[in-house]
């Protein structure tokens, strides 16, 4: 591959991880601030879930009953918001990580029969694994969240959702470290022009 391809690759591979990790770097920031913001929300659909069922079987009072499904509504509404906000931003990450895909495929087009330089592979896999583990985490809050019908709302649902806040310990390990790596990335090339 010629220097000025070399150079190419470099600039672009470069500047899409550079922006992809800004942007697992922000989303990871605003899922832990999420994380925090949910459990007020949560805990009161939780709460008003179970007088619901309190009241619906015991009073004539529809007004409280009323009262109550509406207050049920709104920390769904609430919750949901949130899960659309990460969705989006879920979205354009999946957009930035299908474009670093396709900049390797194309390297790799051009190295053949050499094989991609095992660096480009990393990160590849790097932004692909953490882009899957974010978006297993939103499918189960996302699950979790249609599940909560108050007059139907499950204590295991409400603990599943809080649980699923947080990445496991083994997916954070590695976007931590994976962020980290990008932070140092930047100042040098992701293939040797020599």
């Amino acid at each position: 591959m010629s220097l000025t391809k070399a150079s190419h690759y470099n600039a672009r591979l470069g500047d899409l991880l550079q922006k992809t990790a800004c942007s697992i770097r922000s989303y990871h920031g605003f899922m832990s601030s999420q994380a925090q913001h949910l459990l007020g929300p949560v805990n009161h659909l939780w709460d008003r879930s179970q007088r619901y069922r309190l009241m619906a079987g015991r009073s004539t009072d529809e007004r409280c009953t009323t009262a109550l499904l509406s207050e049920c509504q709104d920390a769904h509404q609430s919750i949901w918001h949130s899960i659309m906000q990460m969705k989006e931003m879920l979205d354009e990450i999946a957009s930035d990580v299908a474009k670093f895909d396709l900049e390797c495929i194309c390297l790799c087009s051009e190295l053949e029969p050499e094989p991609c330089p095992a660096s480009v592979a990393e990160w590849r896999e790097w932004l692909n694994d953490s882009l899957h583990s974010l978006q297993a985490q939103l499918k189960r809050l996302e699950i979790a969240a249609r599940l909560f019908v108050p007059t139907i709302l499950q204590e295991q649902t409400v603990e599943d959702f809080k649980t699923n806040l947080q990445l496991g310990e083994h997916p954070e390990a590695v976007l931590c470290m994976g962020l980290a790596r990008a932070e140092r990335q930047a100042t040098c090339p992701l293939l040797l022009t020599s």
